[in-house]
């Protein structure tokens, strides 16, 4: 029976996504790899952009001496082997380094101005 809606259209119906498209589901011409491609450019980014902010703060003279206490003590925190949780205990042992790195550098982060954030892009667009 053909209808308004069907006339001239004489295509057939494509396969269903994912089957026909090989083992990965995907087509053979790489699909959309790129964006995952820059996944860890970006984590990279976000991590060398914080270790040059917290520079930023320990050397800025205007920065409350409170903050760059904080900062020194998180990185000796890290690196030490004294923890709340021990090191050992395989998730929860990183777990609570991670969160005290975390909410330390939520704290010191409000004490970043404009002008150290200017300087870390500057820097960053002068390596990209």
């Amino acid at each position: 029976m053909n209808t308004d809606k069907n006339k001239g259209n004489n295509k057939r119906p494509g396969p269903k996504p994912g089957r026909g498209q090989g083992r990965r589901g995907g087509n053979s011409s790489g699909g959309n790899w790129q964006q995952y491609a820059a996944v860890p450019m970006n984590a990279l980014r976000f991590i060398v952009e914080r270790f040059l902010l917290a520079k930023e703060l320990l050397t800025h003279r205007d920065t409350p001496t409170h903050i760059k206490l904080l900062l020194v003590g998180l990185v000796v925190y890290i690196i030490s082997p004294i923890d709340f949780i021990p090191d050992m205990i395989p998730v929860l042992g990183i777990t609570d380094d991670v969160a005290v790195l975390v909410m330390g550098w939520n704290y010191a982060e409000r004490f970043v101005t404009p002008q150290m954030r200017a300087n870390v892009d500057a820097i960053l667009q002068r390596w990209a």
